[in-house]
């Protein structure tokens, strides 16, 4: 009998990917503010956003 080293990954790649997705998607909606929004704005919708996405990722994942 040898040594059972098989991993089980489960929904490791499905993770990855929606990772992936986030990370795009976070993307844009930054350079969407850094176009539209008035500089004096911009720190407090970059914090917005950051925050409501790690939020949302979050949730997305549970």
């Amino acid at each position: 009998m040898g040594l059972d080293l098989r991993v089980d990954t489960g929904d490791l790649h499905l993770l990855a990917l929606k990772l992936g997705i986030w990370i795009v998607l976070m993307i844009v909606v930054l350079v969407i503010v850094e176009r539209l929004v008035p500089r004096f704005l911009r720190g407090f919708f970059r914090a917005a956003f950051a925050l409501g996405g790690i939020y949302l990722f979050a949730i997305w994942l549970s």
